[in-house]
This record gives structure tokens, sequence and C-alpha cells, in this order.
């Protein structure tokens, strides 16, 4: 753990300041936004073989434990757990901006009530569940947090949309994740 230490740099003439990566012009942000457009490790890597595995590693590491405390709030260090309506593909392509992201069908609950799931996130530690089931908001109404409900209200879409829809929306999501007063998100188109 905390092997970015040796990783990430900081220059006050290079890159304006940001983290960067042993010394080179790649921030810690550039990292994550790429991963956040759905590039693999490997992608990544092949498009900047001056990176290693260690560095993107490194970059993930750096995010997770600075976001509370500085400009680098890109990830969210909140659980979110991703309902059945929701296909489990969109995990991959939002995993790089919050702590852990998870499908029902990863805890095994495919078949599980709605309740059932709601109390499966609190169980598990979960912040929010990221659902279009307004059922949620009313499961949500009658037992109280946690977890919070994060209520996509984008009709039905593709992944790849419910996915631009959630990163275009994460600086919002993460002041929710962390406000203690509001415990639904609804988020449009």
């Amino acid at each position: 753990m905390y092997i970015y230490k040796n990783i990430i740099t900081l220059e006050p003439g290079k890159r304006s300041g940001k983290p960067c990566i042993r010394g080179m012009r790649i921030t810690v942000e550039d990292i994550l936004r790429w991963l956040a457009s759905e590039m693999s490790f490997e992608d990544i890597l092949a498009d900047f073989p001056e990176l290693t595995k260690e560095d993107i590693v490194a970059a993930l590491e750096f995010a997770y434990e600075t976001a509370p405390y500085s400009h680098c709030s890109l990830i969210s260090v909140m659980k979110i757990l991703v309902d059945q309506n929701i296909s489990y593909r969109l995990v991959q392509h939002i995993a790089g901006v919050f702590s852990e992201v998870a499908h029902i069908k990863s805890l095994d609950l495919i078949d599980a009530n709605d309740y059932q799931i709601f109390l499966a996130a609190r169980q598990h530690g979960y912040a929010a569940v990221l659902t279009q089931d307004e059922d949620f908001y009313s499961l949500l109404l009658e037992h109280g947090t946690p977890p919070k409900i994060i209520w996509l209200r984008t009709g039905n879409c593709s992944t790849a949309f419910l996915a631009e829809v959630i990163l275009r929306n994460i600086d919002l999501i993460h002041l929710f994740l962390q406000d203690d007063i509001q415990d639904c998100l609804e988020i449009y188109n």
C-alpha cells in the first residue's frame, strides 16, 4: 500500500502543479479520465508505453487517499450498488470514479425483491443504490438511510449513455454522497 508515494510527483511549473506520474507530463487526472472513458489498463499502457501498471495503480491509490482532502475529487470514496434494471456492464464504465461499484448480480441478488436488495446494500456498507426503479425511493422513505438512492430518471437508454450521464454528473454525485441531509438524488438526461 502507498506505492504512490514513490511514483506521484508535484512540480509547480509542470501541468499547473497537478500530481504527475514520475515527473512526466501525465497527471493522475489524465489516468482517471482515461479509465472513466472505458480505457482498460492494457489500452492505456499500449497508448502510453512510458507508463507501467504500477503507475496506473499509484494514480488510483493517490486519488482514493486524497479525494476528500484535495482538488483530486474525481473519485468518490463511496461504495455503489447497481440495481438489476441497469446492465451489469455499467460497472466497468464507472468503476474508475468510485471506490467500489458492484452489480446485484455479483452479490447473488438476482432473484431478490427490492427490500432484500435495500437491506443487503445496508448490511454490506454500500453508500447508495443506483437504480431506475422508483420503489427504492419508497423504501428509503419507509426505512431511512443507509443506503442513499441515486435515481436515474433517464428512461430506456443504452449502457453507454447511462455511463455518460453518470460521468457528466460525477461532481454532483460526489457531493450528494458526502451530504448528511440529502438522501435521494434524481438525475435526468
